[in-house]
């Protein structure tokens, strides 16, 4: 059973049972765009989806590049300032602080 559904997303999303996305995913991965989404349902709940990236081809499933990168292909085009490994300042360090770790 393949049913259409219009989510809150702008393009209406699929929706597949567990079973059938077990028999398909190839099938259904190779037919999806990038954005694209699939939402696995068991017992009429959904409990998973499934969503191509675009940063991957799809045959293949390897990352896409379009020419092989070199050594030294960006020299002299980025410079490493020379306080790059200076301590952060405060106000920077305590965005990466979880504030439940604080107490």
């Amino acid at each position: 059973m393949i049913e259409v559904v219009i989510s809150r997303q702008t393009q209406p999303m699929t929706q597949i049972t567990l079973s059938e996305a077990q028999q398909r995913l190839p099938e259904i991965i190779s037919g999806l765009q990038p954005g694209e989404e699939v939402q696995i349902i068991q017992d009429d709940r959904p409990i998973a989806r499934l969503v191509i990236d675009g940063l991957r081809s799809i045959e293949g499933h390897r990352p896409t590049q379009h020419h092989p990168r070199s050594p030294g292909q960006y020299e002299g085009k980025f410079i490493v300032p020379d306080n790059f490994n200076d301590p952060l300042p405060d106000d920077v360090l305590e965005g990466f602080l979880n504030p439940a770790d604080l107490h």
